[in-house]
């Protein structure tokens, strides 16, 4: 329901009144968001706007949202919103099922927006198989396709300053071994072209299924330290039994530096290698 009058030049009126919304519905497919229940006042008066009392159900979760913004020729200028949710289901990358808490302020200084504050993943689990091959070819195909791009959009405009931490860690359960998985990430650059700061700590003692072997973590953590792109620092240490040997696997660096280290007690990295692959030492095969 709205109740509005415009005075003024027609390429800058000036508008006075109210807009009511009353069970109002928003959905958003990618990432997938169904807003349901929408109500509250936005009230105008000349060149600002005024959120007042708007709440809303986002995936379960109740919503609300306050703040004011200035506009210009029906430009936003300035001004900030807050958005404050609790309890949402949220799947921002296919398969990671969590609920997350967001205290988000979206900001405009001089027309440039911003999207800051704090995501809180209350709870979280990953439980799809992960089909590695045909993930690392589409993960190349999407640099191919990404690296012949010029063109910007409009959401190279919209900057993030974002953290994102869990409460509780995030369970990772599927054919490659289960993992608790705890964030600390900072996201800034653009919507467009997104940048991670910050680590992902695996917890000692999960499970980890490679090559028909069973291992056991003993120390796991990603970081993400490059300031112009998303790139995963690892350092892990996973540890295996082959017949009465001790193995410890180690994978250091990005996916471009990568290094693999193999370490057993009194054998040399090639019987250790033969253990894995054979079962046998190297002099036996």
């Amino acid at each position: 329901v709205a109740a509005l009058t415009a005075t003024g030049a027609v390429g800058d009126p000036s508008i006075e009144g109210r807009v009511v919304l009353a069970d109002a519905d928003l959905i958003v497919r990618d990432p997938r968001v169904a807003i349901t229940d929408m109500s509250g006042e936005a009230l105008l008066s000349g060149d600002r706007v005024t959120l007042e009392g708007i709440t809303a159900t986002a995936n379960g979760g109740p919503v609300a949202i306050i703040g004011g913004l200035d506009y210009s020729d029906f430009s936003v200028s300035d001004g900030a919103i807050t958005i404050t949710g609790r309890g949402l289901a949220f799947e921002a990358i296919d398969g990671l099922r969590t609920e997350i808490n967001t205290d988000l302020t979206i900001a405009m200084a001089g027309g440039e927006p911003t999207i800051g504050g704090r995501v809180t993943i209350v709870r979280g689990d990953y439980r799809d198989p992960i089909r590695l091959t045909e993930q690392l070819l589409s993960t190349y195909e999407t640099r191919v396709t990404a690296g012949g791009m010029a063109e910007t959009s409009a959401l190279d405009a919209i900057r993030l300053d974002l953290t994102i931490a869990s409460a509780e860690d995030i369970i990772v359960d599927n054919n490659y071994g289960r993992v608790e998985v705890g964030s600390n990430l900072r996201v800034t650059g653009t919507v467009g072209a997104p940048v991670l700061g910050g680590r992902l700590a695996m917890r000692e003692g999960g499970e980890v299924y490679l090559g028909g072997q069973s291992y056991t973590l003993r120390r796991g953590s990603v970081d993400f330290t490059n300031a112009t792109r998303i790139e995963p620092d690892f350092d892990v240490a996973l540890e295996t039994r082959v017949r009465n040997y001790d193995i410890t696997l180690e994978l250091s660096g990005t996916p471009e530096t990568l290094e693999v280290t193999l370490r057993s007690p009194g054998i040399s990295q090639q019987d250790a290698l033969s253990l894995l692959l054979t079962g046998q030492l190297a002099d036996d095969t």
